[in-house]
């Protein structure tokens, strides 16, 4: 098996979504500033999460020398202000000074080495040319999780993913409008809103997927038993 199907076969484990949040007790908080979510992000570098989760777990776990790297891929997080993490394999002989390089002069070695992007969360194993994945930081460290997703009242979009497939797309938990809501983007495209988190459109995407079913039915559930200070 080439190296390409046996990293292809490692990520089958690999689920884009957060299980934890399909049947765990869930609490929410709200103030007049924010709308806190405790423990969405734990527990942390699993093979199910976001995509910080699956890409440290690959490195943590699978036996191949991969680095970290943060930048944008071609569906989903494409925007100049969007950043995705996934992991990446160069296919040459590291010099010995690499790692003394400044972020823009690994940045540009690795431009010029074209490794093989490793991206569990939507699967991608393909070398960085042909991906059209773009690299904007090479982090040396593990990025410092944090344990609760806290949204700012605001005008401005904001939001997390929550699941992705093929068939349905990337949902996200997201505030938008001074609204909590579900979206859902699709490839190439901005995000399609589903009202609130009370909204029957949120069915269609219940009947989707019976993993994703469980993730909106215990957000919804939480958020009527929100705490509102």
């Amino acid at each position: 098996m080439d190296l390409k199907k046996q990293i292809s076969k490692a990520l089958e484990k690999y689920k884009y979504a957060k299980l934890n949040l399909a049947n765990s007790k869930f609490n929410i908080y709200e103030d007049s500033v924010s709308l806190m979510f405790e423990d969405f992000f734990y527990p942390r570098f699993q093979t199910f999460g976001d995509c910080q989760d699956l890409a440290e777990h690959f490195l943590q776990n699978e036996p191949y020398k991969t680095q970290r790297a943060l930048g944008s891929e071609p569906k989903y997080f494409g925007g100049n202000d969007e950043f995705h993490y996934f992991a990446i394999l160069p296919t040459i002989e590291l010099p010995s000074a690499y790692w003394a390089l400044p972020t823009s002069s690994r940045l540009e070695f690795m431009e010029y080495a074209n490794p093989l992007v490793i991206d569990p969360a939507f699967k991608v194993v393909e070398s960085l040319e042909k991906s059209d994945y773009n690299l904007r930081d090479l982090p040396m460290f593990q990025y410092q999780p944090v344990k609760d997703l806290v949204f700012e009242k605001s005008d401005m979009f904001q939001s997390a993913p929550l699941f992705f497939s093929e068939d349905v797309g990337l949902v996200e938990i997201a505030y938008a409008f001074r609204t909590p809501l579900i979206s859902r983007r699709f490839s190439n495209a901005k995000p399609d809103f589903f009202s609130t988190l009370e909204g029957k459109d949120l069915d269609y995407l219940k009947k989707k997927d019976s993993d994703l079913n469980k993730i909106i039915t215990n957000i919804q559930k939480s958020y009527e038993d929100r705490v509102i200070f």
